[in-house]
């Protein structure tokens, strides 16, 4: 249901790593807007993505200078930028083997981008998957086709990739070999509910896919949801009860699963132990004159102890934000009145 899109909406974003000593850095480039970190799992650098306009590029800040250098070209677009689990490989998602303008970096929110059977608008954006080495350097595409491959991770062994892909309606997420040897194959999704996924992350011992995502077709929260490697029913987080919880990542003990969610009313970081205690939120000591609607977001960590993230703001114009005040409203009601007709009618399945 697209009601209303903001016109003058901006939105910025930038990468920060959380020491053990307890300092926060901003290890973006000055100006513009970055997301979605890696760290390396030995805690000597980071990598994201972002711009200051235009394609996003893969940068990389080593933490003993702090200054971000890029790994990819600036004529295509290159995001969602993971390590491998011994820090030697990154496999990321571009669109730089297909014609046509790259999407820009003030595009990459747009959540159309993401959702199987639709093209982002009038884009017709395609992504496929790449692996290069930590440097940036010897770079191979490992699918291909008029896809969108995204948020690929490596397997521990470091021999699977698993990823999202709009490839079928039926299951969101593929594994493919590492090295592009064979076509990628999905991983079957059990039970009567279906669900959107992304952000896939392997468990230590690789048997288990983390995962966040919603079940289609009725109004639901975004939640941390696991699977066996080779397919089954998603099982929910106990701990995981209300909210928006998104971004899984284990981090380099294996011991942890980080993440985001609005548990509390806006986006903070947490950690959940994956031997079953309870989680706790991650509270990073940060400036305290950032506005109150700043969202903390998309947890790593290494395995002495640094964390990375990223902070988004949002601004609108006076207008805009009533305007969206409006939207947000009538989504509300669309989806409740959706979700009566589904449960007590059968209309609206798919």
């Amino acid at each position: 249901m697209a009601i209303w899109r903001a016109r003058s909406l901006q939105r910025t974003s930038k990468v920060y790593a959380w020491f053990p000593d307890g300092r926060v850095e901003d290890v973006s480039p000055e100006a513009g807007t970055y997301y979605q970190s890696c760290i390396h799992p030995n805690g000597t650098d980071v990598i994201f993505a972002g711009a200051e306009t235009g394609p996003p590029r893969i940068f990389r800040t080593d933490f003993s200078s702090l200054v971000p250098k890029p790994l990819t070209p600036a004529d295509s677009a290159a995001f969602l930028a993971t390590y491998s689990w011994d820090g030697t490989r990154i496999v990321f998602s571009s669109d730089r083997d297909f014609p046509g303008r790259s999407i820009g970096v003030e595009e990459i929110p747009d959540p159309r981008l993401y959702r199987p059977g639709t093209r982002g608008g009038d884009r017709h954006r395609y992504f496929s998957l790449y692996i290069m080495d930590a440097d940036g350097s010897n770079v191979r595409r490992i699918t291909t086709g008029e896809h969108r491959d995204l948020r690929g991770s490596f397997s521990p062994d470091g021999r699977t990739i698993v990823f999202f892909s709009d490839r079928s309606y039926e299951t969101p997420l593929w594994t493919v070999p590492a090295d592009g040897s064979a076509e990628p194959t999905p991983i079957p999704v059990e039970g009567n509910e279906r669900w959107t996924a992304f952000r896939p992350w392997y468990s230590l011992d690789g048997e288990t896919i983390y995962f966040f995502g919603s079940r289609k077709g009725i109004a639901d929260r975004k939640r941390i949801l696991f699977l066996p490697v080779t397919g089954g029913r998603p099982h929910t987080l106990p701990w995981d009860d209300r909210g928006k919880t998104q971004g899984p990542f284990i981090d380099g003990t294996g011991r942890n699963l980080l993440f985001h969610s609005t548990r509390t009313g806006r986006a903070e970081l947490y950690e959940y132990p994956l031997d079953g205690d309870e989680g706790r939120m991650l509270v990073p000591p940060l400036d305290p004159s950032l506005p109150e609607d700043r969202e903390v977001m998309h947890p790593t960590r290494s395995k002495n102890g640094v964390v990375t993230f990223d902070i988004s703001l949002k601004t609108y114009s006076p207008l805009d934000a009533r305007l969206y005040g409006w939207h947000i409203k009538a989504r509300k009601l669309f989806w409740r009145v959706r979700k009566f007709a589904w449960k007590h009618f059968g209309i609206g399945e798919r």
